[in-house]
């Protein structure tokens, strides 16, 4: 039982792995608009117009309710590098869609937009990827037109209280897609053996009749909860996903 235990545990942090790595520098310069009183349409400001009163994002964890603006300017473009491609391979045939992912908790609401052709596009949301600790990653997808090294315009909608970091990422559709489909065989893995350690005791326990083995039973099933909605694929599965309002608490 112990050595099923710590498969589990070798398995579940193993699963860690593709959705935290992150790049050691920064893929985009992150500023936000500073003009108090100021409500201006997604057209006013991906103009450039409002440009000169963006300034650099003070804290990556924003507060209270409303809506604001941030700007993203590809990091290579924003040091006054030569402009490369940040994902590898994009706008190669046979590469991928690029995009882009936000990763904040369900509470933040984001509209991308970019300039094109003299007008703006939305970005179209492609999917939503359940992340730890109450997280979920919003994918949007770059359309045609769209240059990948480009500056682009995100509309925040907050809806009260204080919420995790907010970050924004750059990859491509199906390396996204593959990364959130091992995610969640990874979970269902750790759960599923969870939940067959807890059976085990609880069937040794027809045996044997300690009462020990229904701690041991009670410990394990608690533990593949615990897993499941900290990794947030919970939120996803029937029966569990009835806890969704609770995803806060996560």
């Amino acid at each position: 039982m112990r050595g099923l235990l710590a498969a589990c545990i070798v398995g579940w942090l193993g699963s860690l792995l593709p959705c935290g790595a992150s790049a050691a520098d920064p893929v985009y310069e992150i500023r936000t608009l500073n003009a108090p009183g100021v409500n201006p349409t997604p057209a006013e400001v991906v103009s450039g117009s409002l440009d000169a009163k963006f300034e650099p994002f003070a804290g990556s964890k924003p507060r209270g309710r409303g809506v604001f603006w941030l700007k993203l300017t590809p990091a290579a473009q924003a040091s006054g590098a030569s402009a490369v491609a940040s994902i590898p391979g994009a706008g190669l045939p046979g590469a991928g869609i690029p995009v882009v992912v936000m990763h904040a908790v369900p509470q933040i609401q984001a509209e991308l937009y970019a300039a094109r052709q003299g007008g703006i596009v939305a970005l179209p949301q492609a999917t939503q990827l359940p992340g730890f600790r109450g997280g979920e990653d919003t994918v949007f997808a770059y359309v045609d037109g769209l240059n990948i090294r480009q500056s682009l315009y995100v509309r925040i909608s907050l809806r009260g209280g204080e919420f995790d970091a907010v970050g924004f990422s750059d990859s491509t559709l199906d390396r996204t897609l593959a990364r959130g489909a091992e995610h969640a065989r990874m979970i269902a893995l750790v759960f599923g053996a969870l939940i067959a350690v807890a059976l085990s005791a609880l069937l040794i326990w027809f045996v044997l009749m300690d009462r020990l083995f229904i701690l041991y039973a009670t410990l394990f099933f608690l533990q593949a909860l615990y897993i499941a909605y900290l990794s947030g694929q919970g939120f996803d599965w029937p029966w569990l996903s009835y806890a969704r309002p609770l995803t806060s608490f996560a």
